[in-house]
């Protein structure tokens, strides 16, 4: 799972806008599904637009669960911050399908316990972008692939 600021950077995509695709929450119905427009459940991913980076679902949909743990005793790192080095829920971001727009927002956060199974939660696995520097990729003879 990514970490709350790998998913926060990749979701932003570089901007500073209240969403992916800018600041206009009357433009969410045409990239996440919330509850305007979800009829209480969740849907297929890739039925809506895609965000600037190219993902579907980053707004709305189910939460995604985030590798940090929430809590005070945030470890202090300049570049991809960690959560709490312990607790008893885990971070989620995206909003989900129940939520007004409000909640599907980048900022937005919220937790839940990691044993908990409600249907509006899910998880966006996040690969490390093979480095060349390692060699593997000459050793194992295959080519190396970008990251987003």
């Amino acid at each position: 799972m990514p970490t709350e600021a790998e998913w926060e950077i990749v979701c932003r995509g570089g901007t500073t806008t209240a969403y992916s695709f800018g600041g206009d929450a009357q433009l969410l119905p045409q990239y996440g599904w919330f509850s305007e427009n979800s009829r209480k459940w969740s849907h297929a991913v890739g039925l809506l637009r895609p965000s600037p980076r190219g993902l579907f679902d980053i707004h709305g949909n189910l939460y995604e669960w985030c590798h940090d743990w929430s809590g005070q005793d945030a470890v202090d790192a300049t570049e991809d911050p960690l959560g709490a080095i312990q607790g008893s829920a885990r971070v989620l971001r995206g909003g989900g399908w129940g939520d007004d727009a409000a909640l599907c927002r980048t900022a937005s956060r919220h937790t839940n316990r990691p044993t908990a199974r409600p249907g509006i939660l899910g998880f966006r696995v996040a690969l490390v972008p093979f480095s060349e520097a390692s060699g593997a990729a000459s050793e194992a003879g295959g080519e190396g692939r970008e990251g987003p």
